[in-house]
């Protein structure tokens, strides 16, 4: 590995442009020492590159020894929860790509940077850099966690951080948290942007990181935290800033003395239900008037959706011939995130949005918007009209104005409406702020949003407060919090949530998902049809929680009053009707019947039959239709596709001839019924013979642009374009519905390389080519010794033995006769003299399974690491472990469980056996109860073991076991020759 080049060259070979001297002069501070707590850069000056700047200096001190390194290996870029964009995650993949790509050039500049990065992974097979979306629903959700080593950028909302620092990881299972905890609050630098909007979740960062300094052992692993703001706290410590060399750069120099020049236009009578309707007249004129001035990109920024969908319409063609041919869109937060990822995609492509230099004749477009564009939008337009806003909201929005600095004339127009500018008033989003906003705004001689003309006119101290959003703090995260938080298997009855120390209390924003289903009306069973075809958080739009429940007490079309925004909602009704319909939650379908019963995180499934009333929760075009199969594929990256009566005549529909003949004879015979019963037979063999043909028929007919023309061409083919095809064998194909409907569910094994987020099929449950061979127990427990033993190279040399012993024993409960006949799919007297087994080659199967264990006598819920912590525990060779207590902790929870309790699991029938393993030798006379009792010392080992290395620490510890474990399993070591 040669020498690394240096920041300016890092940077110029990845995006071929000089470094601005800020990002320079970081570079060199965090190389040599910490990150500041806070950074103060204004917009469009190029804040994400400190993901560039953390990765550099990770690289620059990957040679130092582990105890003097403080750079940390996980890059957590963390942005609120209302984003449009992932400016982060792009910006993260594309720099990965790079480097992975650097390794085999040795002449690339970037060849020393990716061979450093590589040598921290301590995977040769293992990329130098990777990026991973922590957005949920998908499954990079648990892909990034497979090492507690490997370099890697994480692109996050602050609810999918906060939860998992918490120990309460949304969609996370119970199992799971642990290790999503220790990964984020170790050898973790976690950034919070723009963390001006983010208060409370701000002063809980601050508090963990005070709180990990609490263990009275300290695992010395890098930990920093960093915020982004444009406004600092006044008790913020010497936050770094621009230099006096940024403000005269050319580039950044032109950006923030770009003007950008304003109006302040009141609204009288826009109130009440007049509000909507007077501000989207009064917006509607002003936005013609820049059109008919030349400006070609405009932005429209609203409070509240209902005034969004009154502008759209004021502004429809046929309305007004200064619009006729300008494209008008409407961006909120109701959208459907693949609609809304598809529209992102087409206004930045189309209309050059994220061009420094646009062309003269880009193509028109008037883009309506929320507060969902106000953070992470990196999109630049040419004029603006906002609705009054607290003076940090404003700030952001006046951020997408000529945000590259560009000589030309960028106006905007500040429209109050008049509640707003009322002083009685308070705003269910913003407080009591507008009036004074919309006051100060008339006290300024220079109306002019520009960064640097504004700056010298902003008040200070209590009178900035005033004029921003209100926020909430947090509660004071303490120790006692934290006890709770960190037991996570059983979780405790009564457990702060951790929202209070994301958003705060007060101001809520609790929402629902709202899915469109289009084969549910005439279902005979709509909830086992949903439990076959499951729901995904992709196809899901989210919808404010009071706005779902009004909308079931009276269904019908409606104004949503809300924004994109955490706002204080209207107190609960007396409902007395609610629509029967399917709703989602904890992974199961239900009916529900009370609009109250709905709950924050439910997924409401909408039927077709009720779409034209639910214009509110999910506005949707007449073409538009329910997203299951392209979720699937976007999530999952299979193929998943519902193939019933209504598909064969939509898709028989879409054919011309000899397509639509061929196609229907195909079909035919999956359809067929016995001659002398009407009932539909589900044949399985018919379907899998069939299916092959029938997707390679439909790829290459269906016409480009019909909506399943894509997913076809995946079905028929594994690369998407024809060269090689999917065999019958990789199709698994079950009745779809619990009825005589004829239709079916298509799901392929296979991953497809169809998702736009990153791919580990390892940690999908595809495991290696080894999976399906038989790993016998003492190879399996050798290769996690040593797996585990690397882990823990930080450590001191103490805990690397006992996390080597631990791996070694971890799995010895597998030696009840009872589990080796499972393993062997045999009876318990055919299984003497039988190898030992760790994993077994066959395939399981629920049912059979099932019968097996009952046959076995082996308990439901029977745990093989509890019978191994409890002959660890009675074996007189490890009373004098130095780390006997640890050691025994990290046996019983190498699966998540035992934190701070053991699961009771009654075994009256077990079967006593003799183990040698450690050179020595132990007798199991089996347990009716391992480690269930708290005399067993469970809990206290919990207790003592978490004062000792934190909260945060001992999970980081259990972690190093798990992800050997997990990655044996994925890839065994091979035997020796």
């Amino acid at each position: 590995m040669g020498p690394l080049p240096s920041f300016s060259e890092f940077f110029r070979s990845l995006w071929g442009i000089d470094p601005f001297p800020w990002q320079t002069r970081l570079a060199e501070q965090v190389g040599e020492g910490p990150w500041p707590e806070w950074i103060t850069l204004p917009t469009g000056t190029g804040k994400t590159s400190v993901i560039d700047i953390a990765v550099y200096a990770l690289a620059r001190q990957a040679a130092l020894p582990p105890s003097e390194r403080h750079a940390p290996v996980r890059i957590v870029f963390a942005v609120n929860r209302r984003i449009v964009v992932d400016e982060a995650f792009d910006r993260a993949k594309s720099i990965a790509e790079r480097l992975r790509s650097a390794v085999g050039e040795p002449a690339s500049p970037l060849h020393s940077v990716a061979a450093a990065l590589h040598s921290l992974a301590g995977d040769t097979a293992s990329p130098p850099l990777e990026a991973f979306p922590l957005r949920g629903g998908t499954f990079t959700d648990r892909s990034w966690a497979r090492s507690a080593f490997q370099p890697l950028v994480l692109s996050t909302t602050l609810d999918q951080l906060g939860s998992r620092l918490l120990f309460r990881g949304y969609g996370v299972s119970d199992q799971a948290r642990p290790i999503h905890a220790a990964l984020l609050a170790n050898d973790a630098l976690l950034i919070l942007d723009e963390a001006h909007t983010a208060t409370a979740f701000s002063q809980t960062l601050q508090g963990i990181a005070r709180l990990r300094r609490e263990a009275s052992e300290d695992l010395r692993l890098p930990f920093q935290t960093v915020q982004l703001t444009a406004t600092p706290p006044p008790d913020a410590d010497q936050p770094f800033r621009l230099g006096p060399e940024d403000e005269v750069h050319p580039v950044i120099s032109s950006r923030l003395r770009a003007p950008k020049p304003f109006e302040t236009i009141p609204v009288p009578e826009a109130k009440g239900k007049a509000r909507h309707k007077k501000l989207a007249e009064a917006m509607e004129e002003h936005t013609k008037a820049f059109l008919s001035q030349g400006h070609r990109r405009i932005l429209v920024v609203v409070n509240r959706v209902a005034t969004a969908e009154a502008l759209l319409e004021a502004l429809q063609p046929g309305r007004g011939a200064s619009a006729a041919d300008c494209r008008i869109e409407i961006l909120t937060g109701r959208l459907r995130p693949l609609d809304r990822d598809a529209l992102v995609q087409s206004l930045a492509e189309i209309h050059q949005l994220k061009s420094g230099k646009p062309e003269p004749e880009v193509p028109r477009l008037i883009l309506i918007a929320t507060q969902c564009i106000e953070v992470g939008a990196d999109f630049d337009f040419d004029a603006l009209l906002t609705e009054l806003a607290p003076l940090d909201n404003l700030r952001q929005r006046f951020g997408r104005l000529n945000r590259y600095g560009r000589e030309r004339f960028s106006p905007a127009a500040i429209f109050a409406p008049e509640e707003a500018t009322e002083g009685g008033n308070e705003d269910p989003i913003y407080g009591t702020a507008l009036p004074k906003v919309w006051s100060w705004l008339g006290t300024l001689e220079n109306r002019d949003f520009g960064l640097a003309a504004l700056a010298p006119q902003l008040p200070t101290g209590d009178d900035l407060a005033a004029l921003l959003a209100p926020t909430a703090d947090a509660p004071i995260l303490l120790a006692p919090h934290l006890d709770l938080l960190c037991q996570t298997s059983p979780e405790p009855h009564l457990s702060p949530d951790p929202a209070l120390y994301i958003h705060g209390p007060r101001i809520e924003f609790p929402e629902v998902g709202v899915i469109l289903r289009d084969d549910l009306q005439n279902c005979a069973d709509p909830l086992e049809a949903l439990r076959i075809a499951r729901p995904l958080a992709t196809e899901a739009a989210s919808v404010p929680l009071y706005l779902a429940r009004q909308w079931l007490a009276s269904p019908k079309p409606r104004q949503d009053e809300s924004g994109d925004a955490p706002m204080r909602f209207p107190p609960p009704k007396d409902f007395e009707a609610c629509p029967r319909l399917p709703v989602w939650r904890k992974g199961d379908a239900e009916w529900l019947t009370d609009p109250t019963a709905l709950r924050p995180g439910d997924i409401l499934i909408i039927p077709r039959d009720r779409r034209q009333s639910i214009s509110c929760l999910l506005p949707l075009p007449e073409t538009a239709t329910d997203q299951f199969e392209a979720a699937h594929l976007i999530a999952r990256d299979r193929i998943a596709i519902r193939f019933g009566e209504r598909e064969r005549e939509s898709l028989a529909a879409a054919l011309s001839e000899p397509a639509h003949t061929a196609f229907l004879e195909l079909v035919a015979p999956c359809f067929e019924t016995p001659e002398d019963d009407e009932t539909w037979v589900f044949n399985p063999r018919i379907w899998k013979a069939s299916l092959p043909e029938i997707a390679r028929l439909l790829a290459a007919n269906l016409p480009s642009d019909h909506p399943q023309h894509g997913l076809w061409r995946w079905a028929a083919w594994t690369d998407g374009i024809g060269n090689i095809s999917r065999k019958a064998d990789d199709w698994k194909i079950v009745p779809y519905s619990n009825s005589n409907l004829p239709g079916i569910l298509a799901m392929n094994l296979s991953l497809c390389g169809a998702t736009p987020w990153p791919l580990d099929p390892e940690d999908l449950g595809r495991q290696g080519n080894e999976a399906n061979r038989e790993v016998p127990l003492k190879l399996h427990s050798a290769g996690v010794a040593t797996r585990a033993q690397r882990n823990g190279y930080l450590l001191e040399e103490g805990l690397r033995t006992c996390l080597r012993d631990a791996g070694r024993l971890h799995d010895i409960g597998k030696l009840d006769p009872r589990f080796q006949a499972l393993l062997h799919g045999c009876f318990l007297y055919a299984v003497t003299g039988r190898d030992h087994l760790a994993k077994s080659a066959r395939l399981f199967h629920p049912k059979r399974d099932a019968l097996l264990r009952e046959a076995l006598l082996l308990p439901k819920g029977f745990r093989h690491e509890l019978i191994s912590a409890r002959i660890a525990a009675d074996s007189e060779a490890l009373f004098d472990h130095p780390e006997r207590d640890l050691l025994l902790h990290l046996i019983a929870s190498h699966h998540g469980y035992c934190r701070g309790f053991a699961p009771v699991v009654r075994d009256e029938d077990f079967e006593p056996f003799e183990i040698r393993v450690l050179d020595f030798n132990a007798v199991c006379p089996g347990y009716s109860s391992p480690l269930a009792s708290i005399r067993d010392g469970v809990p206290a080992r919990f207790w003592s073991l978490t004062r000792r290395f934190g909260w945060w620490g001992l999970a980081y510890l259990e972690t190093l076991l798990r992800i050997a474990d997990q990655t044996e399993s994925a890839n065994p070591t091979q035997p020796h020759a």
